[in-house]
C-alpha cells in the first residue's frame, strides 16, 4: 500500500479478500454484489465486514483484527432509496477511516464498489483511486511456502494430465475415461 501511495484500501472483490486475509465466503453471491462482504485495510488495522449472520466465518484469522457486521449498498437490498444509503454508508466509513488513518483526506484504493460510493468519499474529502494494480502486485509477492504450494500443485497437475493422456483413446466417451 505504502509503494502505490494508499493510506486505507477498501477491498470487496472475494478472491482479493480471501489473498489478503485467508478468509472466504459466498464468492459467487458477493462477486455479483460486492459491496456486501467487505475489508477496510490500513497500515496497522484490518477489519473485515462480513455478511449479516456470518461474522463467524470471518473470526479468529490472525490476518484479520475486527469482524463487523457489513451494511449492504446495493440496490437489490436497499431498493430506490439507495443513494440515501449510500451516502451514509460513505459517511460512516469516511469517519472509520479518518480515525485510523488520522485525517480527512487520505488517499483511499477503491474496487468493485458502486460509483455513488466513490463519489460519496471524494465529496467527503477522501482521495479516491483505484485500488486494483497495488492488489496485484502485492499478489504476486510469494513467501517460501506459497512457492512451495504453488510447485505441488503443478506437480500433481502434471501427473493427472499424463495420467489422462495414457488413458484418452478414439470413441472413448468422458464418462468412460
Amino acid at each position: 500500500m505504502v509503494k502505490y501511495g494508499l493510506e486505507a484500501a477498501i477491498i470487496s472483490d472475494p478472491v482479493y479478500i480471501h489473498y489478503v486475509t485467508g478468509t472466504r465466503n459466498m464468492q459467487v453471491f458477493i462477486a455479483r454484489n460486492p459491496p456486501t462482504r467487505y475489508l477496510l485495510l490500513t497500515a496497522t488495522r484490518s477489519i473485515m465486514f462480513e455478511f449479516v449472520g456470518c461474522l463467524h466465518l470471518a473470526q479468529g484469522y490472525e490476518t484479520v483484527d475486527e469482524v463487523r457486521t457489513a451494511k449492504s449498498v446495493t440496490f437489490t437490498s436497499i431498493g430506490p432509496k439507495i443513494h440515501d444509503k449510500e451516502r451514509k454508508w460513505a459517511q460512516e466509513m469516511a469517519g472509520l477511516i479518518e480515525s485510523l488513518v488520522g485525517k480527512r483526506s487520505a488517499t483511499v484504493g477503491l474496487e468493485r464498489m458502486n460509483a455513488n460510493v466513490a463519489i460519496a468519499l471524494k465529496e467527503l474529502g477522501l482521495n479516491i483511486v483505484d485500488a486494483q494494480q497495488a492488489i496485484e502486485m502485492a499478489r504476486t509477492i510469494k513467501s517460501p511456502e506459497e512457492v512451495k504450494c504453488i510447485v505441488a500443485s503443478l506437480r500433481a497437475t502434471e501427473v493427472a494430465v499424463g495420467k489422462l493422456r495414457d488413458a484418452i483413446a478414439p470413441g472413448l466417451t468422458e464418462n468412460q475415461l
